[in-house]
């Protein structure tokens, strides 16, 4: 069993190599969500267009293997791809990522690898990310690979939008896992 799953870790390390067929800049579409155009573009990787009809739609909860470093430095800041690691989890469209990664989520369907290019704007700004790494104004690239997509039953809750948070009692339905998603170096 211990071999079987060295052979499959094996694979997909020898599966998923980011400076294969990288993309070229004018490869990348922009990301326009409900008439609004964002300045995060991404790529699908013609290799894993995903299937189904199923779609990553505002509220769904998805999990995602990520892979994200700062563009400038090439520094990679999470890697679920790693041993030890588990991919991502959380419901999209509810402002739990930044905002690149949230928007570019939208219409992405099961087995798809999309690669993001988020501008410092749409990711931790001028402030940057102290916990993270990420300096202040940096741009971010990542490589998603959608693992499962689910239709959230609940009410989301986007205080962006001003909507309170759960009063006391109440079911908090902004990540339906159960718990707030986590970053790798917090598991």
């Amino acid at each position: 069993m211990c071999r079987l799953a060295i052979a499959l870790l094996a694979t997909t390390a020898l599966a998923f190599d980011p400076s294969q067929n990288a993309p070229l800049d004018d490869e990348f579409e922009p990301i326009v969500v409900g008439g609004v155009k964002y300045d995060t573009t991404y790529y699908t990787d013609p290799s894993k267009p995903g299937r189904g009809d199923r779609e990553v739609k505002r509220g769904d909860s998805a999990t995602v293997h990520v892979v994200a470093k700062i563009r400038d430095t090439g520094r990679v800041i999470m890697n679920t791809r790693e041993a030890g690691m588990v991919p991502y989890a959380g419901v999209f469209g509810a402002n739990g990522v930044i905002k690149g990664w949230d928007v570019a989520m939208m219409g992405a369907r099961v087995a798809e690898r999309r690669i993001v290019r988020v501008p410092a704007h749409e990711a931790f700004g001028a402030e940057g990310d102290k916990h993270l790494g990420v300096p202040g104004g940096s741009d971010l690239e990542l490589d998603l690979t959608i693992l499962q997509i689910r239709a959230n039953k609940g009410k989301i809750r986007d205080e962006s939008r001003g909507a309170p948070p759960p009063k006391e009692g109440e079911e908090d339905t902004a990540h339906i896992f159960g718990e707030e998603p986590r970053w790798p170096d917090e598991l």
